[in-house]
């Protein structure tokens, strides 16, 4: 099913994280920004590894390694959260989700008034009086 906009921007605000490889530490580390060193490896030039939760604050990072003409790498990864499955699924839309689960509730509490207004009319009384009349057993 196609995905809304409101679902891509759920996705991307709480589900992806991005990871930023680079050689040098960042000069300056803001709000939801998280760096880490790297172990040695001969196959990466890489040493520091930077977390951000925010695409602004990422976009932001590798434009000032771009400009700086600095060699970096990105990564977009799912955080691991309980709530992922709902957000994030591929087949169905979050918000169209919601939307018929509101509809669905509506419909049966609407029922379930109209059940209980029609249960105090005396055709009600008539129905139940008719319908024992006919489950008695015959003599």
């Amino acid at each position: 099913m196609m995905q809304t906009k409101f679902d891509r921007w759920l996705v991307e605000t709480f589900v992806y994280e991005y990871n930023i490889l680079v050689i040098q530490a960042p000069k300056k580390k803001g709000w939801g920004v998280k760096v880490s060193e790297i172990p040695y490896s001969p196959t990466t030039p890489f040493k520091y590894k930077i977390w951000v939760k925010s695409k602004k604050k990422a976009d932001q990072i590798i434009e000032d390694y771009r400009s700086g003409g600095l060699t970096f790498k990105t990564n977009i990864v799912e955080r691991k959260h309980w709530y992922n499955w709902l957000i994030n699924n591929k087949r169905k839309s979050f918000t169209f989700r919601i939307f018929w689960f509101t509809v669905t509730l509506c419909l049966l509490y609407a029922g379930g008034v109209a059940l209980y207004n029609f249960s105090q009319t005396e055709l009600f009384d008539d129905l139940i009086e008719d319908f024992n009349k006919l489950m008695e057993p015959s003599k």
